[in-house]
């Protein structure tokens, strides 16, 4: 008994400092085509199988968009990291939603969970190094998320009221 524990601990610290690692290294964009909507099927191909453990069910809209410009790699960073936060908040069950849409000069994301939501006037908060509103976060999920959007072009944006879901919404610019 005491081993698993020992495991589960060293796995818990292992994710802490990688998580910690990527946010401090300042990983360069690397320019290429990327298809958001083949990004998204990734996503929740990854996390299948814990939102059929938390009886998550997943609807997906995927709108019609170009192919953008930039590291796919790290975008499937970016939304893994929401995708995974909106199961985390819905250990129960619940609904998780993801859509993608062009608007205008971008393509959106939008990640949106059914959860509790997030305390009134802690969105402001959320982005900062450190914060984190679960036992076991490490505060830095959506902090590398934000990082990865804004470094290629982006904005990340949050619409929450406690009780209601939480709904992220990245948006990137689309090729000119």
């Amino acid at each position: 008994e005491f081993a698993d524990i020992l495991v589960r601990e060293v796995d818990r610290l292992n994710q802490v400092l990688e998580d910690f690692l990527r946010f401090a290294r300042q990983t360069p964009v690397e320019r290429g085509s990327f298809d958001l909507n083949g990004v998204v099927r990734e996503v929740l191909d990854l996390t299948r199988r814990q939102a059929e453990r938390s009886d998550v069910a997943v609807i997906v809209t995927l709108g019609e968009l170009p192919l953008l410009t930039g590291d796919g790699g790290q975008l499937r960073q970016a939304l893994l990291n929401l995708v995974l936060n909106a199961l985390q908040a819905m250990p129960e069950g619940g609904r998780l939603s993801v859509t993608t849409r062009r608007s205008h000069d971008r393509a959106e994301v939008t990640v949106a969970d059914s959860g509790p939501g997030i305390p009134a006037g802690e969105e402001a908060r959320i982005f900062r190094t450190f914060v984190t509103t679960r036992a076991d976060g490490t505060g830095l999920g959506l902090p590398i998320s934000q990082r990865i959007v804004v470094s290629h072009g982006g904005q990340i944006t949050v619409q929450s009221s406690p009780g209601q879901g939480a709904a992220f919404t990245i948006a990137l610019p689309l090729p000119t």
